[in-house]
């Protein structure tokens, strides 16, 4: 299976694109101003409270995701047998400042299907 990982840094100051909506708040810790885009098969799920934690295993490296409340994607129609381990998925979310390796994602295609989260 071909995997990447896609990265695509967006300034803010270019159109105010990577701004996210004011409806959706970015939490501490993380990069209002820059989106990454993964795409890579999911390696791993957990949970860490209060959220869902998915590892997509990269080529270059893993990353950690942050989906949010099972209970809440759940309602969305994103089930943990969505996330299954080996399942191609794309990512987009907002990287941590002390974590290289963590995003807190804002939207997620899986299966077809596009969920935007939080």
């Amino acid at each position: 299976m071909h995997r990447r990982v896609t990265i695509t840094m967006l300034a803010g100051v270019l159109a105010g694109c990577a701004v996210p909506p004011p409806s959706r708040d970015v939490p501490a810790g993380f990069d209002r101003n820059a989106l990454l885009t993964i795409e890579a098969p999911v390696a791993e799920v957990t949970h860490r409270p209060p959220d869902l934690l998915i590892v997509l295993a990269a080529e270059e490296q893993s990353w950690r995701c942050l989906l949010g409340p099972p209970a809440a994607l759940a309602e969305q129609g994103l089930t943990e047998a969505l996330l299954a381990p080996g399942t191609p998925m794309v990512a987009v979310g907002h990287p941590s400042l002390t974590d290289a390796h963590l995003l807190d994602v804002t939207v997620i295609t899986v299966a077809g299907q596009t969920f935007e989260l939080h």
